[in-house]
Parts: structure tokens; sequence; C-alpha cells
């Protein structure tokens, strides 16, 4: 998912600190309140942040 924002804007959007941003970039995975945080703050789910599109598609059906 990709919704166009710099590491900068969506700390600011989350309250996060940018580093916090980056890591979860490279693929760190935050805590779950985080990412209920997170999906919140993008209008979105944590199953769109973090599963491969393949398994959001298999979870669909």
């Amino acid at each position: 998912m990709r919704a166009g924002l710099t590491q900068r804007e969506l700390a600011a959007l989350t309250g996060f600190r940018q580093p916090h941003i980056a890591r979860w970039e490279g693929g760190q995975v935050p805590r779950v309140d985080t990412a209920l945080r997170l999906a919140g703050a993008l209008e979105t789910t944590v199953e769109e942040l973090w599963l491969p599109e393949p398994e959001r598609e298999g979870r669909a059906a």
C-alpha cells in the first residue's frame, strides 16, 4: 500500500517519530496497538499494510 506520504508526513499524522517509521518501512513489525494506530491514521486495515497482496486477496474470497 502506498499512501504517497513521506516518512516525516506520516510521523506528523500519527504522532510517531520518523526513525520509527523508517524501521517499519524497513521490515520491523510494530506492536499491535501501534499497527492499529497506523492503519487508522491511513484509513486502512492492518492486513492491508502488512500482508502480501496474494494473502490479502485470499482472505477477501
